[in-house]
């Protein structure tokens, strides 16, 4: 295996961090979540949140390139602290892993809208998660 130079892979990092820009994505959409009534923005808007799920995660595994060739471009100046600006790093990857993992139980939480509105009321829809007759609706499909 050939050694490809510092400049080439300072580049190749530079170019695994713009692909983590899909995170700024994910932010977007979940602004249109904050408003309102955010269950019934959820279920209105559930494949966009959708996408944005696979963006933050496909952001993490750019970030995750960008950490190990940093680590390797930077180790030569210093060992220790290369190894420690990997390790916050890979910390910031699994919180963010974590948070999507949390954005899919979210999903699960929630029940189909479309086998629950002949049963729920619009009262009820806005309170789906507390609402017996949606939970029911949804367990009995």
């Amino acid at each position: 295996m050939t050694a490809t130079s510092p400049v080439a892979r300072a580049r190749l990092a530079g170019v695994f961090y713009l692909l983590t820009g899909g995170t700024a994505f994910a932010y977007s959409v979940r602004g249109k979540l904050r408003g309102g009534d955010i269950a019934l923005n959820l279920a209105a808007h559930e494949r966009l949140f959708r996408g944005a799920i696979i963006a933050d995660l496909l952001g993490v595994a750019a970030y995750v390139v960008v950490v190990a060739l940093l680590y390797d471009l930077l180790r030569p100046a210093g060992r220790t602290l290369s190894l420690a600006a990997a390790l916050f790093g890979a910390a910031g990857c699994a919180t963010q892993s974590f948070a999507c993992a949390f954005d899919l139980g979210a999903l699960a939480a929630q029940p189909d809208l479309r086998r629950c509105s002949s049963v729920c009321t619009a009262l009820d829809l806005r309170s789906r998660f507390f609402c017996s007759a949606c939970i029911a609706c949804s367990s009995a499909s």
